[in-house]
């Protein structure tokens, strides 16, 4: 199979526990300025645009992921994309040999 190298139009869906749909384009997981991981775009129920959000943490939104855990706290779990290729088979491009190891670490939504 061929593909070509561009980034997805759509790289992660969530849902908030208000009901809201957090979308990550590859637009907000790349070249976000310096301290924020991603940019989400958040939908209503209606699936309306309501507003772009920056996540500002230490965080890499094209290798890690977030999580909703609550109404104040999101789960950042470092490495899972290098995890979730690995688990397919996906041979993956790393410089020093090894990825680095995974961590989940607590954030507290500040609004």
């Amino acid at each position: 199979i061929e593909m070509e190298d561009t980034a997805p139009t759509i790289t992660r869906l969530m849902i908030d526990p208000q009901g809201f749909m957090w979308v990550l384009t590859g637009r907000g997981a790349h070249a976000q300025r310096d301290g924020v991981m991603a940019t989400y775009d958040v939908f209503d129920r209606q699936g309306h645009l309501v507003r772009q959000t920056e996540v500002a943490c230490e965080g890499n939104g094209l290798s890690d992921d977030l999580f909703f855990m609550g109404d104040d706290r999101l789960l950042l779990v470092t490495g899972a994309y290098e995890a979730s290729m690995a688990l397919r088979g996906t041979p993956l491009n790393l410089d020093d040999g090894e990825p680095a190891p995974m961590e989940a670490i607590c954030l507290e939504i500040i609004r």
